[in-house]
């Protein structure tokens, strides 16, 4: 069950149903805040429309072999034979799960791009992938447009299930209007509007019948090298865009530009499964004359009992790998030999120096990490403001942070 609150009232402005399992998280556009988008652990994203009001009647197409409106429900991203709810909201769009192009596990994360009409999901089957929103269909009780297939899918960027997703693009002059058709700006596009960022879990890889090596989670940058195709510059966004067969399965056209280790506990301590969200703050202000953005975006990193703060700008570029004619065989041989467990050589390791952070001065160096019954509430996500002087905390407990930047 999804509920709208009104904060200024602090009463409940409706409350929807929908989904077949728990829902994982909730994102809210950053520049049409009518516009959310659940995940759930079945496998499934749902856009709701908080303008509309919840459908009342079913409305579903007809289904070979029978002869009337189909019943699947919301197991085949259908309108439900009951309420969908009350007072406001309505689900305009699902983002189907399958093996055609969905996903096949439980969806963890979701992104809004701020200007183009795509949205970006991560989950459990370690899968990262970009769809495209559908326009809005006209109508006093139009059908749910299903996406089976997004504009890019693929498993080749993490090793193990994605917990967050965020795009690094600015929040404004992305776009421009021009005859009332949508076009690209030339120079807003050196911005990076195809740069995602993404973190994983720590994982355990196999190394023998009987051995486990731990891996650190990693933070990933990266380029969807597919957004010229299906956004070129100087012409107006289609409403219709359909990839091929490489694009929905799993796609290639994807560029790592740099990867950081994430200093998390060891499996093997960690209680229960993490939920940890990484976010990122892209400054809408720009230059009037270059019309690029004057301020690289900031990336919010819980660590425990401290949020770090880190410029995209200080991540170092992923190294490029040799040319495979240039490396003797003898180093090439080196490089495969198994390092002993325990002696931690060949180990990527977190930068202690990278960002500033900030504490939240209750932990006082524990967590829920720890064996200790006294272990105090982490950090469990972060967000800035648009003005970056405000930072708002959460933790697993449900304990609230905020910090605010003064001047003077």
């Amino acid at each position: 069950m999804l509920y709208i609150v009104d904060i200024r009232s602090n009463e409940i402005a409706g409350y929807l149903r929908g989904h077949g399992g728990a829902i994982t998280s909730i994102t809210v556009h950053p520049t049409e805040p009518h516009l959310l988008c659940t995940t759930s652990r079945d496998f499934t994203a749902r856009i709701y429309d908080l303008t509309l009001s919840p459908n009342q009647e079913p409305n579903n197409p007809m289904w070979m072999p029978g002869a009337g409106p189909n019943r699947a429900g919301a197991a085949h991203a259908l309108h439900m034979t009951e309420s969908e709810g009350q007072y406001s909201g309505r689900c305009v769009a699902v983002l189907c799960a399958g093996r055609s192009g969905g996903h096949q596990a439980a969806v963890l994360g979701s992104a809004f791009h701020p200007t183009l009409p795509i949205i970006a999901t991560c989950g459990l089957d370690r899968v990262v992938k970009i769809w495209r929103i559908p326009p809005p269909v006209e109508g006093e009780n139009p059908p749910i447009l299903r996406e089976d297939k997004p504009l890019f899918s693929s498993s080749c960027v993490h090793r193990s299930r994605v917990l967050s997703i965020n795009w690094s693009a600015p929040s404004a002059l992305l776009c421009i209007v021009t005859d009332n058709k949508l076009l690209f700006d030339y120079f807003a596009c050196r911005i990076g509007y195809d740069t995602l960022l993404t973190h994983s879990a720590p994982i355990l890889l196999r190394r023998g019948p009987k051995e486990w090596q731990e891996e650190a989670g990693e933070m990933v940058v990266w380029q969807w090298l597919g957004a010229d195709r299906f956004f070129p510059l100087h012409h107006p966004v289609q409403d219709v865009l359909r990839g091929c067969t490489s694009d929905y399965q799993e796609s290639s056209s994807f560029k790592i530009l740099s990867s950081v280790p994430l200093p998390y506990p060891p499996i093997s301590q960690r209680i229960p499964p993490s939920s940890v969200q990484i976010a990122v703050c892209s400054s809408p202000s720009t230059d009037p004359t270059t019309r690029s953005n004057r301020h690289d975006p900031l990336i919010l990193v819980p660590l425990l009992d401290i949020v770090r703060v880190i410029n995209a700008g200080d991540l170092a570029p992923r190294a490029s790998p040799p040319f495979p004619l240039d490396v003797p065989e003898v180093v090439e041989m080196t490089k495969r030999i198994r390092l002993d467990e325990g002696s931690g050589e060949g180990e990527r390791i977190w930068q202690e120096g990278l960002g500033w952070g900030i504490e939240t001065g209750t932990s006082k160096g524990k967590s829920r990490f720890d064996a200790d019954e006294e272990a105090k509430e982490s950090v469990q996500a972060a967000c800035m403001s648009v003005d970056r002087k405000v930072v708002i905390a959460v933790g697993e407990q449900g304990a609230i942070w905020v910090w605010v930047h003064k001047t003077g």
